[in-house]
């Protein structure tokens, strides 16, 4: 899997510091660019949330805002790694079900 984008890297709203959009969150089938931290931090509320067998709503904040998802014990979801670099694309991550959270195996994809 390639993602095309024309920027994944860009200025925080105090023109100072920069976010790299290093993570795709796979939900509902649709897929979310996302910073390492609030990737991560949308995992784990998420991981929580099925382990205790309930259903909320989980706020992820993207790349074009923020979105509140629906998580609960049949959700299923996935945070992908993107590897950034000449050539090729490092894909691989995390997917939690009702069941648990399950590796996702490494691969690498040429244009």
């Amino acid at each position: 899997m390639t993602i095309h984008s024309p920027n994944l890297r860009e200025l925080d709203d105090d023109g100072g510091t920069e976010r790299t959009f290093n993570r795709v969150v796979h939900h509902g089938g649709r897929d979310f660019l996302a910073t390492e931290v609030m990737a991560s931090i949308f995992s784990a509320r998420a991981q929580d949330v099925i382990a205790r067998a309930d259903t909320e709503l989980v706020p992820l904040l993207h790349k074009d805002g923020v979105e509140l998802l629906l998580i609960g014990p049949g959700t299923v979801f996935a945070v992908v790694n993107i590897g950034m670099g000449p050539g090729s694309h490092h894909v691989g991550g995390t997917r939690a079900t009702q069941r648990g959270t399950k590796s996702m195996p490494s691969v690498a994809s040429r244009d």
